[in-house]
Formats: structure tokens, C-alpha cells, sequence
């Protein structure tokens, strides 16, 4: 009937991820999933759905966020309360709506892993055990802009850019190794 308290929210997620022994990145990728659905769904968190599209987030996260693969009826192992179909449902529901796009690229990785340690900080929440280090950082930023210059080359080679990608090319700053 009222919205949770953020310390709610945290105090749901950090149960969820201690009890189940959940990888800290899994929040962020979590979050990331949940912002897709806001945006693409047009969807309002409320006190009525935040469990269930928080839950949602981190099934999928869980599903695609880890380099191992996992399936469904692993985790109804995981999750004993679930059943098959309702997680089959969820994942469902949660697929169609964000458009199917699970792609988390090393640039929003970094952007939310940043916002998410300020708002804990903010906040007085409990921050991971291991930070993102200034390195890492950078390391992640790189990647990213590899990534971005072999969609641009692609794009280059079937004839598919636009003005804006010239512009950013060359505003792009040079990554060495």
C-alpha cells in the first residue's frame, strides 16, 4: 500500500544476494535491466509490482549476466519458493518487454557500477567488499570504445554511417595500451 524506503529495497536485494550467495555485479546488471524496463515498458515501480520486476532483473541478470549457463530449473533450485513455470513466465514477461535486449556494453556496466556506489554512499549503504579501481576504470572504458570502433568500422564497410558518427570520430581521443 506505500512505497517502500530505499532502505527497504536494499534490505530485500542484499537478503536476496547474501542468502543465495549472489555475485555483487549481478546488482548492477540487475539494475540495469530494470532501468531497460522502466524505459522501454513505460512501467512505474510501485508498491504493488517492485518485488516482482526486482526479482525479474536479477533472474535475468542471473541468466545472462554470469558466464556460465544456467537453466530455469536450476534455478527453482536456487529459489525454492518458484516453480519452472512461473519462472519461464517472469522471464518471459521480462524478455518482451525489455525488447529482448540482455547486451550490457562495458561503458553502462561502468556508468551504473558508479551511480550505484554514490547512492550507496549517499545513502550510508553498505558498499561491495571489492571497488572498481581507477585501473579497472580505465580498462573498461577502453573496451568499450573497441567495441564502438568495430561497430563503426562495420557500419563503415556497408556504407550505414551518418554524419554524427564522423563528428565523434573525430572528437574520439586515441586509447594506447
Amino acid at each position: 500500500m506505500y512505497d517502500p524506503t530505499h532502505k527497504t529495497i536494499f534490505k530485500f536485494i542484499r537478503t536476496l544476494f547474501y542468502v543465495k550467495r549472489l555475485n555483487a555485479d549481478l546488482a548492477i546488471i540487475s539494475l540495469v535491466y530494470i532501468k531497460r524496463l522502466v524505459k522501454c515498458a513505460d512501467i512505474n515501480i510501485c508498491p504493488t509490482n517492485w518485488k516482482r520486476i526486482v526479482f525479474g532483473a536479477i533472474l535475468l541478470a542471473i541468466k545472462f549476466g554470469s558466464h556460465v549457463a544456467v537453466c530455469n530449473k536450476d534455478l527453482c533450485r536456487l529459489f525454492e519458493k518458484m516453480t519452472v513455470d512461473h519462472i519461464n513466465e517472469l522471464q518471459r514477461w521480462y524478455l518482451e518487454l525489455i525488447n529482448y535486449n540482455t547486451n550490457i556494453p562495458g561503458s553502462i556496466y561502468t556508468k551504473y557500477y558508479f551511480y550505484l556506489r554514490a547512492l550507496a554512499f549517499r545513502h550510508g549503504l553498505g558498499l561491495p567488499t571489492y571497488l572498481l579501481d581507477r585501473e579497472r576504470a580505465w580498462d573498461l572504458r577502453a573496451l568499450s570504445r573497441m567495441q564502438h570502433d568495430e561497430e563503426f568500422y562495420t557500419a563503415r564497410k556497408t556504407g550505414a554511417l551518418s554524419a554524427d558518427d564522423l563528428i565523434r570520430l573525430q572528437r574520439a581521443k586515441a586509447v594506447l595500451p
